[in-house]
C-alpha cells in the first residue's frame, strides 16, 4: 500500500510542477502573475495522471503544505511571485523614465527641426538678395561702361 500512496504522491508532485511551469511561461508571456496556488491546483487536477486516482490534490496541499515536496514547491512559487513582482516594478519604473526621455528628446528633435526650417528661411532669403545685388551690380556697371564709352 505504501508504494502505491508514493506512487500516488509523486505524480501529484509531477502534475503540481508541470501546472506551475505551464502557468509561469504563460505569466511571463502575458506580463501578468497567473502561477497563483487556486490556478496551479485547478490546472494540475485537470491532467489525466490526476484523474485516474480516488482523490485530486488538495488546494490546502499547495498552500500550506505539509510534505517536503509540497514545501519546495510552495518555497517556488513564493519565490516567483515575490521576483515576478519585482520585475514587473522595475520594468514599470524603467518605463516611466524611457517615456520621459523620449519625451524631452522629442521636444529637443521639435526645436532642432524648427532651427533648421529658420536658417533655410534665413539661407533663402540670403540667396535673393544675393541676386538681387548682382543684378544691380551688373546694372550699374553697365551704366559705368556706358559712361566711359561716351
Amino acid at each position: 500500500m505504501a508504494r502505491l500512496f508514493s506512487k500516488e504522491k509523486d505524480a501529484k508532485v509531477k502534475a503540481v510542477k508541470k501546472a506551475f511551469e505551464v502557468l509561469k511561461s504563460e505569466s511571463i508571456e502575458k506580463n501578468k502573475n497567473i502561477a497563483i496556488p487556486s490556478k496551479i491546483w485547478s490546472l494540475a487536477n485537470s491532467y489525466e495522471s490526476i484523474k485516474e486516482f480516488k482523490k485530486e490534490i488538495s488546494l490546502q496541499s499547495i498552500k500550506q503544505p505539509s510534505g517536503k515536496e509540497f514545501k519546495n514547491l510552495k518555497t517556488e512559487i513564493d519565490a516567483f511571485r515575490k521576483d515576478f513582482k519585482t520585475i514587473n516594478n522595475c520594468t514599470s519604473l524603467e518605463i516611466k523614465e524611457l517615456t520621459n526621455k523620449i519625451q524631452l528628446l522629442t521636444f529637443q528633435l521639435v526645436e532642432c527641426i524648427d532651427k533648421e526650417l529658420n536658417l533655410q528661411q534665413q539661407v533663402l532669403s540670403l540667396k535673393e538678395s544675393l541676386e538681387q545685388s548682382n543684378k544691380e551690380r551688373n546694372i550699374y556697371y553697365e551704366k559705368i561702361v556706358e559712361l566711359n564709352e561716351n
